[in-house]
C-alpha cells in the first residue's frame, strides 16, 4: 500500500481532492543533461482523485518558461473548462509553484540514468 499523498498548499487550492500530478516528460541532450519537453499539470474535478486515464482528468500544458498553465482544461470525456468547476480558479495562467524545483529534481534523477534518452516522470508537489 502507498502512503497518504498530501499535496503543497499552493498546487492543492486548484482541486483539493485530486493528486495532481506533473507529467514532466525529459529528454537527454548530447551534454547529458536532462530537459523537461511540454510538461503539463493534471488535473481532476468533482470526487475524483487519480486524474490520469480519468475521463474527468485532464491534461493542461506548461510553459517552461513562465511557469504558467498555457492552456485550458481538456478532459478525455469531452469537457472543457476555462474556470475550475469546483475551485473557481481560472485554469489557463495558473502558476506551477516551485518550478526550479521541479526541474532540478528532474535533471538530478536524469543524471542518475544516463543510459536513458527519454523518461516521462509523473511528479506530485507535496510540502516535503
Amino acid at each position: 500500500m502507498e502512503k497518504l499523498i498530501i499535496l503543497d498548499d499552493c498546487l492543492a487550492r486548484l482541486h483539493r481532492d485530486s493528486a495532481k500530478g506533473l507529467g514532466s516528460p525529459a529528454v537527454s541532450g548530447e551534454d547529458k543533461k536532462g530537459r523537461i519537453n511540454h510538461p503539463a499539470i493534471i488535473a481532476c474535478v468533482g470526487g475524483t482523485f487519480i486524474a490520469s486515464a480519468s475521463p474527468d482528468g485532464g491534461e493542461n500544458e506548461v510553459d517552461s518558461e513562465t511557469e504558467a498553465v498555457i492552456m485550458d482544461e481538456y478532459q478525455e470525456s469531452g469537457n472543457v473548462y476555462k474556470v475550475h468547476p469546483d475551485s473557481g480558479i481560472t485554469i489557463k495562467g495558473f502558476q506551477i509553484p516551485k518550478w526550479d524545483e521541479l526541474v532540478q529534481f528532474v535533471d538530478e534523477i536524469m543524471n542518475a540514468i544516463p543510459d536513458y534518452g527519454y523518461v516521462g516522470w509523473d511528479l506530485v508537489l507535496t510540502p516535503d
